[in-house]
């Protein structure tokens, strides 16, 4: 049986979170050829279920959004496989999936393979969707959702919103600013929270990163390495200049400034998470047979991500095509 090794997990706090009361399968192991990690304690047969947990933080991409209707907290697919077929030809989407789904009843003997989920629209209609009405709060209330939602944008402020305008930004240049986004809005929902019950700012703020600040975090434009045939002084500076525009955007929709909090949200601090979750990002393409419940992963299930050249999917359209998209 080969070493099961995950390293995102190679931390003692998280391994107490995820197994404090069941056995362990698995330990921290510091290996001097892959560095630390965690390994199998007990033998797995294939398929077995090693992990289950929800996501920290995801991005589905804008076209696989068009395709495949989950969850915006925890990934799982809204509705029975009909609703997620239905999706696929065109039929449903997410401005009447929550409204017309009821058309497209369960597949023959689908009820003893999966169960389906509810869907539970954004109370402001923004557009995103959820499992059940835990899911939708939570997204509001601890993934930032509040601070990111589009739905209560009027049309006539749509073009000149800081938040508009940075996810327009996003969509056009490197939608990986989005996810980077959502981080920022969680710490500074979770900054708030503290502050309230008389936690400093400073404090508050370095209390949110602390979950991640075990990563190693390298500027983007340092280690990101140039498309083959490209000039890599013009590639580096061409980086320095879309996060400074990124975060100046983001800065005024999440007004960091204005509430202290941009001495720890920096630019800087921007540049060396977008590294990291253009690292960690796995384009995930989600099969409508399979109805998990947060991400799950299999004993003998590999995933390589060698490929560290930034990929930018250009979104072409004008400002109010880009709108619709986002509301």
């Amino acid at each position: 049986m080969p070493t099961l090794a995950i390293r995102l997990l190679a931390h003692p706090a998280v391994i107490d979170m995820l197994f404090a009361s069941q056995p362990r399968p698995l330990s921290l192991h510091d290996s001097p050829l892959h560095g630390v990690g965690v390994r199998a304690e007990i033998s797995f047969e294939k398929d077995d279920v090693v992990l289950m947990e929800s996501p920290l933080h995801f991005l589905q991409t804008m076209p696989n959004r068009k395709h495949c209707i989950l969850c915006a907290t925890c990934l799982r697919p809204l509705g029975n496989m009909s609703v997620q077929l239905g999706v696929l030809q065109g039929l449903l989407s997410r401005e009447n999936i929550h409204t017309d789904h009821a058309e497209y009843p369960p597949l023959p003997e689908e009820h003893r393979v999966q169960h389906a989920s509810q869907i539970v629209p954004c109370t402001t209609g923004c557009g995103e969707l959820y499992c059940c009405v835990e899911c939708r709060d939570r997204h509001w209330t601890a993934k930032g959702h509040r601070l990111l939602c589009t739905g209560s944008i009027s049309e006539d402020e749509a073009a000149d919103h800081p938040l508009i305008c940075f996810k327009v930004h996003a969509i056009t240049t490197n939608e990986i600013f989005l996810m980077v986004a959502e981080v920022f809005a969680s710490m500074c929902c979770q900054a708030d929270t503290l502050i309230s019950t008389g936690m400093s700012a400073h404090e508050a703020l370095h209390t949110c990163i602390q979950p991640l600040s075990g990563y190693v975090r390298e500027l983007w434009w340092k280690a990101a390495v140039p498309p083959k045939g490209s000039k890599p002084i013009a590639f580096r500076n061409s980086l320095k200049s879309l996060v400074s525009e990124s975060w100046s955007l983001l800065n005024d929709a999440l007004q960091l400034q204005a509430k202290g909090y941009s001495a720890v949200l920096s630019e800087e601090y921007m540049s060396r998470y977008e590294l990291y979750w253009t690292v960690c990002l796995v384009t995930l393409s989600f099969c409508c047979a399979s109805h998990t419940n947060g991400a799950v992963l299999l004993a003998g299930t590999r995933i390589d991500q060698d490929d560290r050249h930034v990929r930018t999917e250009q979104c072409r359209g004008s400002t109010e095509e880009l709108c619709g998209i986002l509301r």
